[in-house]
C-alpha cells in the first residue's frame, strides 16, 4: 500500500466522522438554544408590547415607559437593547438612554425573522403594534437587539455534553491511530533513523511502499556518498600533495636566480627536491662531447652516483647502467616507471631504487627552450609505488624546462666570459684578464715578456705556424711557473706574454723565477 493512499484513506475516514458527529451536534444545539431563545425573547417583546399599550391607552403616563423598558431589558439578558417609536421614524424611548430622540439609524427586519438568526454578533428586529388614544388608533414600533454574546454563550453551555462525548470519542480514535502510526510509520521511521545513524547500506521492506523506497535510496545513497567521500578524500590529499610540490617547485625557481654557475644551481635544485617526502635519490647530467656529467647529485650511499661522473653513451655497459636516464635524453621525452621494487634489473639505476626503497623514477630531458634538442636530463626517484601523479608530472616536466634554461643560460654565460677572458691560440688568460687583476692591490710586480724576431717566423713559415710556436712556447711558460706559484701568467697581443707577481712574493723569488729560463 501507498503512504499517500493510507494517509488519504484515514484522513478521508476520519474527517468523515467528524464532519457527521459535528454537524449533528451543530444542528441539535442551533435548534435547542435558538428555539429557546427566540421563544423567550418572542414572550418578553409580546408583554412588553402589551404593557406599553396599556401605559398608552390609560392615563397618559408616557414617562413609565422608560421603566417598562429598563425592566424587560434586566428580565431578559438576551436583549441588549430594546426601544420605542412613536413615529417609526425617531426612538422616543430606549433602555440605551442614549439613544433617546435620536432617528432611527439601524436597519432593522421583522421580528419574525428571529427563528432565521444567522451568526453576526447584534442582529436588528422591529415589532408593530397599534394603540387607542381615545377613538383614535395609532401604530408604533418596538425595535429590538439580540445579544449574540449571550445567545452563544448559553449555545456553548447547552452543547457541552456533546462536545464531552466528541472528545472522549476523539481520545479513542487518536489512540487507534497512534497505535496505527507508531507501527505502520513510526517504527519504521525508527529503523530508517537508526540506518541514517550507522551509515548502513542494508535495505529493509516495510508494509508501506514508501519506506521501502526510502530505506533502499538511503542504502543506496550512503554507498555513493561513501565512493564520493573516498574519492573527495583522494583528491583532497592529492591537492595537499600537489600544494606540497608547487611549493618545492617554488623554492627550486628561487635558486634559478640566486645561484651563481651551473654546478651550484645543479647542487642546490637536486637537494631540494630530495628533501620532499616522497622523492629520493635526485640528479642532474649534462652532455657535452658525446659524455653525460653528473653536475648535481644528492647523497647516493652505495657509490654509484656521484658529481663529477662522467657517463660515456658509446660504452655500452654505462648505457645500461643508467639506461632510463639516457632514454629520456636519446628520445626527448619524458620516462616515467613504476613498481621498481617488482623489477629485477642488475642495472645500476635499479640497484638504487632497491637501496633507498623507491618505488617510482622519473627522467625529465633539459632543454634551453621547449621543442629543441635536450642537452641534460633531470632524474628522480619517487617513495610511492604506483608512479607520478599526471599533474606532478605535468609539474616536474615545467620545472624540468625552467632548470634547462636557467642551465643553458649559465652554460652560454661562461662560454662568452671564457671567451673574452682567455686567449683563442695559446687558451692562456689574455689581457682583458690582466686588467682585471691589475684592480687587485696586492700585486708586487708586473713583467712583459716577447718573442725576438717572431714576426720573421710568421713570414717565412705563415701564421698557422706562428700561432703554433705561440701555443707551444705558452704551454712552455706555464709548466715553468709551476715552481712559481705565485706568478700568474697572460698573453697579451701578438707575441707579448705578461707575469703578474703577488704580493706576498719576495723579490728573490722573482729572481729565482727569471733563473729558470737559463736552464
Amino acid at each position: 500500500m501507498k503512504i499517500h493512499q493510507l494517509i488519504i484513506g484515514s484522513v478521508i475516514v476520519f474527517l468523515s466522522i467528524v464532519g457527521v458527529l459535528s454537524g449533528l451536534f451543530y444542528t441539535y444545539e442551533r435548534e435547542a438554544v435558538l428555539g429557546y431563545m427566540t421563544s423567550g425573547i418572542e414572550q418578553s417583546v409580546f408583554r412588553l408590547e402589551e404593557d406599553t399599550k396599556g401605559i398608552l391607552e390609560g392615563n397618559g403616563e408616557a414617562y413609565r415607559l422608560q421603566a417598562v423598558l429598563d425592566r424587560a431589558s434586566a428580565i431578559d439578558p438576551a436583549i441588549h437593547e430594546i426601544s420605542i417609536s412613536l413615529d417609526g421614524t425617531t426612538i422616543n424611548y430606549s433602555s440605551q438612554r442614549s439613544q433617546a430622540n435620536k432617528p432611527m439609524s439601524k436597519k432593522y427586519v421583522p421580528l419574525i425573522e428571529i427563528r432565521k438568526m444567522t451568526d453576526k454578533k447584534i442582529e436588528y428586529y422591529e415589532s408593530e403594534f397599534g394603540y387607542f388614544d381615545g377613538e383614535v388608533e395609532h401604530h408604533a414600533k418596538l425595535f429590538l437587539d439580540v445579544d449574540y454574546d449571550y445567545v452563544y454563550g448559553q449555545l456553548e453551555r447547552l452543547g457541552l455534553m456533546f462536545g464531552v462525548g466528541l472528545f472522549f470519542f476523539m481520545i479513542l480514535m487518536t489512540l487507534f491511530v497512534l497505535i496505527a502510526v507508531k507501527r505502520l510509520i513510526l517504527y519504521p521511521l525508527k529503523r530508517i533513523a537508526v540506518m541514517v545513524k550507522n551509515k548502513d547500506q542494508e535495505k529493509d521492506h516495510y508494509f508501506i511502499d514508501e519506506f521501502s523506497g526510502l530505506s533502499e535510496t538511503i542504502a543506496d545513497t550512503f554507498h555513493t556518498m561513501g565512493a564520493q567521500q573516498k574519492r573527495l578524500q583522494e583528491l583532497l590529499n592529492e591537492s595537499r600533495y600537489l600544494d606540497r610540490i608547487l611549493r618545492t617547485v617554488a623554492d627550486v625557481n628561487g635558486y634559478l636566480i640566486s645561484s651563481q654557475n651551473v654546478n651550484e644551481l645543479s647542487q642546490k635544485c637536486c637537494e631540494r627536491l630530495s628533501v620532499h617526502t616522497q622523492y629520493g635519490i635526485c640528479w642532474i647530467g649534462i652532455i657535452e662531447n658525446n659524455e653525460m656529467m653528473v653536475v648535481g647529485c644528492t647523497d647516493e650511499p652505495s657509490g654509484l652516483l656521484y658529481t663529477g661522473l662522467k657517463i660515456h653513451l658509446n660504452n655500452s655497459e654505462e648505457l645500461f647502467a643508467y639506461a632510463p636516464s639516457i632514454q629520456a635524453y636519446e628520445e626527448n621525452s619524458v620516462v616515467a616507471m613504476s613498481h621498481l621494487e617488482k623489477n629485477e634489473s642488475l642495472a645500476a639505476w635499479s640497484f638504487i631504487a632497491h637501496e633507498e626503497n623507491d618505488g617510482s623514477f622519473i627522467g625529465l630531458p633539459l632543454r634551453a627552450r621547449k621543442g629543441e634538442k635536450p642537452f641534460g636530463v633531470l632524474s628522480l626517484y619517487g617513495s610511492m609505488s604506483d608512479g607520478f601523479l599526471p599533474k606532478e608530472a605535468q609539474m616536474l616536466e615545467e620545472l624540468a624546462g625552467d632548470i634547462g634554461f636557467a642551465i643553458h643560460a649559465y652554460i652560454q654565460r661562461d662560454q662568452l666570459t671564457h671567451h673574452l677572458q682567455v686567449d683563442v691560440v695559446t687558451g692562456l688568460a689574455n689581457r682583458m684578464s690582466l686588467i682585471d687583476a691589475l684592480a687587485d692591490q696586492n700585486i708586487r710586480g708586473l713583467a712583459i715578456l716577447n718573442i725576438d724576431r717572431f714576426s720573421d717566423i710568421n713570414d717565412v713559415y705563415g701564421v698557422a705556424i706562428g700561432d703554433e710556436v705561440l701555443a707551444g712556447y705558452g704551454h712552455w711558460l706555464a709548466k715553468k711557473l709551476g715552481k712559481a706559484p705565485n706568478v700568474r701568467l697572460y698573453k697579451l697581443g701578438s707575441d707579448e706574454y705578461a707575469l703578474l707577481f703577488d704580493e706576498n712574493e719576495e723579490a728573490e723569488n722573482s729572481i729565482a723565477f727569471f733563473g729558470v729560463f737559463d736552464r
